[in-house]
């Protein structure tokens, strides 16, 4: 009577151990699939592995190179990525190229800078352009350009016989009539030197019935000078003149000037346009 008491106690108890039993083994199969997948998702090289895997069509080769070194990555231990490290030191490498301290300083000049050259090309051009504006700043100096600050010297000493008018008109005895003058008659000696007003270059030589032969002078800033009534030139085309030198002589006058007598015809422009020359010419000492 015990005995299948017993045994029927024991049949009602089996059915709960294998409910428990089962219950564990799902349990135990969740705790797993969890695990796995918490280790899935913190493992960057396995996902980059697997993104390879999963688009093998993109960069062919390159998908390959990934899943190799995600594979690497996650077989390698912690002395061989010190051991490339070792290798790569910045260190190193920066007292291999500061050894010296002039190669320090050369290599900085060569670092090419954003328009593409480096900062010694740059030191050179700088260098070029200012030796450039200094040769600019002596040609100009050394040409003499004319200064209307500085004035003209007299090219002879002696009294003014036709004085300039342009809105007027003076009266030339020669001629017995009136005329309107675009220059001064300076009254002078023949075989007096004619002296240059000013440093210019000779622009032309020529002769003309009423002022003979006639030297036209280019004193820089859009100013020429014209002397006329001249004879023995001691110059030619294309001459640099300074102030004072010798232009050539007094000639005797031209019919135009007989009564007159001899003199210099002067005359004074600026761009193409006569100016009184008295405005310009320093007074005598």
């Amino acid at each position: 009577m015990q005995s299948n008491h017993k045994n029927s106690n024991q049949r009602k108890i089996k059915p709960i151990y294998n409910w428990l039993l089962g219950g564990a083994i799902v349990l135990g199969g969740i705790c797993a699939v969890n695990a796995c997948l918490d280790q899935t998702s913190n493992n960057p090289n396995s996902q980059q592995a697997e993104q390879a895997q999963d688009s093998p069509s993109v960069l062919g080769e390159a998908g390959t190179n990934i899943t190799e070194m995600a594979s690497n990555n996650s077989k390698s231990d912690p002395n061989a990525s010190g051991a490339s490290s070792n290798e790569t030191d910045p260190a190193s490498s920066v007292s291999s190229t500061t050894s010296g301290s002039g190669n320090s300083n050369n290599n900085q000049d060569m670092v090419p800078n954003k328009g593409g050259t480096t900062k010694k090309d740059a030191s050179k051009k700088a260098d070029t352009g200012s030796e450039t504006a200094a040769v600019m700043k002596n040609t100009n100096s050394s040409s003499g350009a004319f200064k209307e600050s500085q004035g003209l010297s007299w090219p002879v000493k002696g009294d003014i016989l036709l004085n300039y008018s342009t809105d007027a008109t003076v009266y030339y005895k020669t001629l017995g009539q009136y005329r309107s003058n675009p220059a001064i008659v300076i009254s002078s000696r023949t075989g007096t030197d004619v002296l240059s007003a000013a440093a210019g270059t000779v622009k032309s030589i020529k002769k003309d019935d009423m002022t003979g032969t006639t030297v036209t002078v280019d004193i820089g800033n859009h100013y020429t000078l014209t002397y006329g009534q001249l004879d023995h030139l001691n110059v030619k085309e294309g001459d640099r003149l300074k102030e004072g030198e010798v232009i050539g002589t007094i000639a005797d006058p031209t019919n135009y000037y007989v009564v007159e007598g001899s003199n210099l015809y002067f005359a004074v422009q600026k761009k193409n346009k006569s100016i009184n020359p008295l405005l310009l010419l320093n007074e005598v000492e």
